[in-house]
């Protein structure tokens, strides 16, 4: 039976983003195509440093670690961060997982305030206006401030455990940088435009 979760994959440094995007969409992305929200978008980089996608889906059960590494080890420049509402068990908290060159850099469960951030409605089923691609890649990308935050403990504890052993709770001073963030979000900060992909 199992359960539904929303999966959320933010890549950085591609060369060709919208064959990414094909190769997730054949591989597991078409098998759910009809249930949920789906979005895929990419945008180039600044720098000429390539190319950002965000594919966004909804499927049954986990997080295709499986596709996120082989396409790591693919493009080992790229960074590769996955994230998933419900990533380990019905009703779990949500999770994410970064890999670069095919190695995963780390994994964990997070609190309930970041997992709301990555799901597409809110608590009254409207559009969660945070599920965006500009608010999650600025928030969760490759150097951005909660990878930053990984660096220190009690985090660093967890990246040695398996998939999603361990749980990341922010204490009050992480929360309030993200709280920081959504102000800054609220008041227009970090909107840039992406180009839809469609199969």
């Amino acid at each position: 039976m199992g359960w539904w979760t929303q999966i959320t994959i933010i890549a950085e440094h591609l060369e060709d983003a919208p064959a990414i995007a094909k190769y997730i969409y054949e591989e597991d992305g078409k098998k759910w195509e009809k249930s949920g929200y789906t979005r895929v978008c990419y945008q180039e980089e600044p720098g000429g440093a390539g190319q950002r996608l965000f594919y966004t889906y909804e499927r049954r059960n986990c997080i295709p670690d499986w596709i996120i590494a082989e396409l790591s080890t693919q493009n080992p420049t790229a960074y590769f961060t996955g994230m998933a509402d419900s990533p380990a068990w019905l009703c779990s908290p949500g999770g994410l997982m970064r890999y670069q060159a095919g190695k995963m850099l780390d994994n964990y469960l997070f609190d309930r305030k970041r997992t709301k951030l990555i799901t597409p409605l809110n608590e009254t089923d409207q559009p969660n206006d945070l599920f965006n691609p500009d608010f999650l890649y600025n928030w969760f990308g490759h150097g951005k401030p909660e990878a930053q935050l990984t660096t220190v403990p009690p985090h660093l504890a967890l990246k040695d455990l398996k998939l999603f052993e361990g749980s990341w709770e922010f204490d009050a001073e992480e929360m309030e940088i993200l709280d920081s963030f959504i102000a800054e979000w609220d008041l227009g900060a970090f909107r840039s435009a992406w180009t839809d992909i469609t199969f």
